[in-house]
């Protein structure tokens, strides 16, 4: 079905795609600004709190080790507190670390590092 509003990132892991941006629905089924593709349909990624990410949008997406992350202006990601970057692990939203502003890049390297840039001054506390 046709995306109502804007893809600004997208990514993937073996068959399946991810995209982010500011969308709240593809026809009836609500996503909230990330969605996935598994070749046949789209999907949101839920957890038992709510769905996708809340007062903003995702500006970019990382997949590594099991891991989605999403970076973007939003504040709460699946009715969890996540300002900035938020991590799903196909069940749950959760927060990853600490930024003062937007995150618009993510990359995600080997051991479970993740880099991310942004219009952001400090992550964790230290400034960048």
């Amino acid at each position: 079905g046709p995306l109502q509003g804007s893809v600004f990132a997208i990514a993937s892991n073996g068959t399946t795609l991810y995209v982010g941006g500011k969308f709240n629905q593809f026809v009836s089924t609500v996503f909230n600004g990330v969605a996935l593709y598994d070749g046949t349909q789209w999907h949101p990624l839920p957890s038992a709190t709510g769905v996708g990410v809340e007062g903003g949008d995702v500006q970019a997406i990382a997949v590594s080790g099991g891991f989605v992350y999403v970076g973007g202006s939003f504040v709460r990601a699946g009715g969890t507190e996540a300002k900035y970057i938020a991590r799903y692990d196909g069940e749950r939203w959760s927060a990853v670390g600490e930024v003062d502003g937007t995150v618009l890049s993510l990359a995600a390297a080997g051991g479970g590092l993740l880099f991310a840039g942004g219009t952001f001054l400090s992550a964790g506390g230290t400034f960048v």
